[in-house]
């Protein structure tokens, strides 16, 4: 009974030393220091690889460093990357929640830069599907419609020979217009009216 007393001591601690480096990346990163809160995270990540607060953290944080160097750098690149592989994790151990989906249209869509226009198509329907998906499991959440608004706005700018390339190559073209990316952009504003992302992407699509 001792002993497992003592190992059960020992679990809580543990949980509760995760926990600690998640709080303390949290400040870093809302101080806007990336380098220390993800050297926070990965700390959170090699005690509990499992946690999807945790999965989250990494995400987010391999996203950011990458959107803060230089536009379709090798670096940036190689971020973006990171940040996929984790989202890779988040959805193949939490199928059922809305946001793995989420995080998945959005680190994919991040390396849609690095594509040529016909990969650019097929990403881009991979990653509305995705977000899609989010949407289906939780219609209140937000940042999914944020991602579709992108998307349908991005669709509808295509020019006509990425057109033709997604007639020829994926039997018709993204689907999108900017009537759509107006509505699904206003909807992630009512479901959160603070979410500044949403009310700059919609004076995008404006």
């Amino acid at each position: 009974l001792a002993f497992l007393l003592a190992f059960a001591s020992l679990v809580s601690a543990s949980d509760k030393k995760h926990l600690e480096h998640i709080a303390k990346g949290d400040d870093y990163y809302r101080a806007f220091d990336n380098s220390s809160a993800l050297l926070e995270y990965e700390q959170a990540y090699r005690l509990a690889p499992s946690d999807p607060e945790v999965l989250v953290r990494m995400i987010r944080i391999h996203n950011d460093i990458g959107r803060l160097l230089p536009w379709r750098s090798d670096s940036t690149k190689i971020w973006y990357g990171k940040a996929l592989r984790y989202a890779e994790d988040f959805k193949e151990k939490f199928p059922d929640r809305a946001e793995a989906h989420f995080w998945m249209a959005l680190a994919q869509g991040s390396l849609i830069p690095f594509m040529s226009t016909k990969e650019k198509l097929e990403r881009g329907k991979e990653v509305a599907g995705y977000a899609r998906k989010a949407v289906e499991i939780d219609s209140t959440f937000g940042p999914a419609y944020v991602i579709l608004g992108i998307i349908y706005r991005e669709a509808a700018r295509l020019r006509w020979y990425e057109r033709l390339i997604a007639n020829v190559g994926f039997g018709g073209s993204l689907p999108g217009t900017i009537e759509d990316s107006d509505r699904v952009l206003r909807k992630a504003i009512d479901l959160n009216p603070n979410d500044l992302f949403a009310h700059y992407e919609l004076s995008r699509t404006y």
